[in-house]
This record gives structure tokens, sequence and C-alpha cells, in this order.
């Protein structure tokens, strides 16, 4: 926790996904950051042109406006105005060396991978905010800020199992594959890895338009987040 003496960094936190939100914010105050959400890269460039930042950290796939949009605004908006570049971490459940290529080309300084190596997590924002300090944590800890949201978190993938159980009925892969790479990025941040694997699984299977292996996935989601919720 920083001391009286010191300035408290502000972090904005962007990204769509309720849980994935609440979930990195409340980690970041328990280590004493002062952090803004937004719920979308619109609502993100409206809040930087209001108040000033020490770095942001960015889902990449959202609605609309996305990471990857949102930092090129962020960026061409700096040159335009001579303002300091802002630090800006993507976080993203495809963190392949292509894609943190691909981040880099565009603008963004870090890339955080889904699930979340929390101490990884920790040196970055904090090399970012301007801190040589060591991370305050272990590679793995899921500690009470994160515990609490549990049963918020479950209870939003019950309810998207059973609007991916519609989707595969209507044909819909597409929106199967998007909440699927969400899972797949969220489950472990949470402590149910096994979460992120059929996250993984649903993702590509939706992507093949295999019917078969999406149907084969939700049963070993609803399984899962069965033992989940009892394990809570």
């Amino acid at each position: 926790m920083p001391s009286a003496l010191e300035p408290i960094s502000r972090l904005l936190v962007v990204d769509d996904d309720d849980a994935s939100r609440s979930l990195l914010t409340n980690v970041l105050e328990n280590w004493g950051y002062w952090v803004v959400e937004a719920r979308s890269g619109g609502e993100a460039l409206a809040m930087l042109q209001k108040r000033e930042f020490s770095a942001m950290l960015t889902d990449l796939q959202m609605p609309v406006l996305d990471g990857f949009v949102l930092v090129r605004q962020v960026r061409a908006r700096e040159e335009r105005l001579g303002r300091p570049r802002l630090p800006v971490m993507a976080v993203s459940a495809h963190a392949t060396l292509a894609a943190r290529r691909e981040c880099a080309r565009l603008g963004f300084d870090r890339v955080l991978a889904k699930p979340f190596d929390w101490g990884a997590v920790a040196d970055a924002v904090k090399a970012s905010c301007g801190s040589t300090e060591a991370a305050p944590i272990g590679t793995r800890l899921i500690g009470p800020e994160v515990r609490m949201l549990v049963p918020g978190f479950l209870a939003a993938r019950r309810r998207e199992l059973v609007w991916m159980e519609s989707c595969l009925a209507d044909g819909d892969f597409e929106q199967i594959s998007r909440l699927g790479h969400r899972l797949k990025g969220s489950g472990g941040s949470f402590g149910f890895p096994e979460l992120t694997e059929v996250g993984g699984r649903l993702e590509d299977a939706a992507k093949h338009h295999d019917t078969a292996a999406c149907e084969a996935s939700l049963t070993d989601l609803a399984r899962c987040l069965s033992e989940a919720g009892h394990a809570a």
C-alpha cells in the first residue's frame, strides 16, 4: 500500500465482461491502486478526455469499439495534442507470440495473458506506473478479493451456458465462439482451470462449426459449473 505521502496511481480498466472487469478491479484496489472502470472502448475514450491516468488495462475483444481500435485512437490523440504516452496493457486470452507482436505494432506497451498470472500482472502494473519494486504477491494467489466474486462469476457462466445452448440450436457459432473465448480467459483467473480448458474447446469447436464437439463441451461445462458451485 502506498504511504500517505506517495501519490496513488490511477488505473483505467476496460472490459465488457462484468466478471473479468470486477476481478481485475478488486485485485488492483487490494494492492492499493485507484481504479476506474469502463465497460466499452467508447466509455474509456470519454474517461480519458476527462481525467489523467497512470496506465490503462484493456481487453481486446469487445463489441463496437474493441481494444485494437481503442489503442489506435489513444495514440492518435496523444500525437494530435502532444500528450505524453499513456502506458497501455492489452489483456487477452489469445496471447500468442504473433498476437503480442501485433499488439506492439498497434501501440500496446505490454500484453497480459488470461487466465491471469497475478505475479506478472503486479510486475507489469508497477513497471507501467514507474515503480521497480517487487511484486507484492506470488504468481497464483487466489485471495479473498477473488473468492468474494466467485458466486457472481459462476452465476453469470450458468446464464451463458443456457445462452450457448440456445445459440447452438440456432446455429449461431459466432456467439458460442465469443463466449467460449471469454470463459477461456476468465476461468483460471477465478481459480477454475477446468473452465478455462472447456472454454478453449468451445471456442475451437465453434470456429469449426462442429456441432457434436460443441454439444460435448457444453455438457462438460454444465458438469464443471455444478462441481464448482459445490466447491465454492
